[in-house]
């Protein structure tokens, strides 16, 4: 897998708890629903597996009964910028600048852990990722791959008058997940307000600048760690979907995954998803998706359950292998119904060799190609297609692209 600027063995790795996250190395299906989804998985040995996955099968699907009209503001871009702030005695979230100390003092009490179970296997008792409630009515950002696969997600809160006490848990709802952005948006409820965190701007940071993060490495809920800003704008190369990252040196392990990254005025400008290592002689190299990047897709998440700017072609299919004597290109395995590409002809079996004159060899051909159009683009695929006899031809096939949904 390609890594821009660095080492040949160097790796990327989400640090979801080890446990409950089974990572596949599949080197011949790809699903290009979306355009195709790249990601990494980890476990607390921190091995590198490569997924190339259907989005259908391994993001929670939202339920079908959410009432998604009148969202809270902080899903208003402009509402955004403009957000009162969380409930609390103290009134952060201005141009003030805390210390770590009153960071965690003030907005501790955001950060939730997260629990899942998945079809057939019973609920883990540890708690295995973070999340951010940004409402008071109890959204929450987390980590798609902190959730992936789960039949149920449960919330653990801590109860705010008695640090003492329990702490209250809470089955969610999966308002929806994005594997390619790594993002999932989460809804817990109850009468009484949730503690809630501002979303900040992120493109406010600078390198050098002291961030925060408050998440629940290894189960060790509400560990709060300090580092700085040590780069902006990181492409790590997982996918083309993959959103720009902050790379901090404030330490981060597994279970902090979905953790807020706050700056020193109390507001989010990350939410935490990997780390890089090489053997045990690299440390704290961390990573948060940019929050202000981060912000379209979980508003589109929490208002329809998927990205609806995302174009898709609408097939899934798998890498054609010529050392085995295939042709080299991508096979159509299937054609989503009532879909352009369906419309337009193209069936199971065409094999895909360009898509507007660039060729496909690969999946991550397609997904190089598919993240540049938009919804609602006419594409050009020239397919070899086989009759009955064994005989081929080469064939241009045009159809728009539609939304991921």
């Amino acid at each position: 897998m390609r890594r821009k600027g660095m080492g040949k063995f160097m790796k990327r790795v989400y640090i979801k708890k080890k446990g409950k996250f089974k990572t596949v190395l599949i080197t011949c299906l790809a699903t290009v629903v979306f355009g195709g989804a790249v990601g990494l998985g980890g476990s607390q040995l921190l091995i590198e597996a490569l997924q190339i996955t259907d989005n259908f099968q391994r993001n929670p699907t939202p339920r079908s009964d959410i009432n998604r009209d009148n969202l809270p503001d902080v899903f208003n871009s402009t509402a955004a910028a403009e957000s009162p702030g969380l409930p609390s005695t103290r009134s952060p979230l201005s141009s003030t600048q805390y210390t770590a100390e009153e960071i965690y003092e003030m907005l501790s009490d955001t950060v939730v852990g997260i629990k899942t179970a998945s079809m057939g296997i019973s609920e883990t008792s540890e708690v295995i990722g973070s999340g951010v409630v940004i409402s008071e009515d109890g959204f929450i950002i987390t980590c798609a791959h902190v959730i992936d696969g789960a039949s149920k997600v449960v919330v653990v809160v801590d109860d705010y008058d008695n640090p003492n006490a329990l702490p209250h848990e809470y089955e969610a709802t999966v308002y929806g997940s994005d594997s390619p952005s790594d993002l999932a948006v989460i809804k817990i409820e109850r009468d009484e307000p949730f503690s809630y965190a501002k979303i900040g701007n992120s493109s406010d940071l600078a390198p050098g600048q002291t961030v925060v993060a408050i998440g629940n490495p290894v189960g060790l809920m509400k560990t709060v760690t300090q580092g700085i800003v040590s780069g902006l704008q990181r492409d790590l190369g997982d996918n083309p979907y993959m959103l720009p990252s902050i790379q901090t040196d404030a330490a981060l392990n597994p279970g902090n995954s979905g953790c807020p990254l706050f700056n020193m005025r109390g507001e989010i400008v990350g939410i935490v998803n990997s780390k890089l290592v090489y053997g045990s002689q690299l440390d704290n190299l961390g990573f948060a998706i940019s929050i202000t990047e981060a912000m379209p897709i979980i508003t589109e998440l929490t208002s329809h359950g998927f990205v609806t700017s995302r174009a898709m072609l609408g097939i899934t299919g798998r890498e054609l292998s010529p050392m085995y004597g295939e042709p080299e290109g991508f096979w159509v395995e299937t054609v989503r119904p009532g879909t352009p590409a369906a419309e337009s002809g193209l069936s199971r079996g065409d094999i895909i060799i360009s898509i507007n004159g660039e060729k496909v060899a690969v999946a991550s051909d397609i997904q190089s190609i598919m993240k540049d159009l938009n919804v609602g683009d006419v594409v050009t695929v020239r397919v070899i297609r086989y009759n009955n006899f064994g005989e081929s031809q080469e064939l241009d096939i045009k159809f728009a692209l539609t939304s991921a949904e």
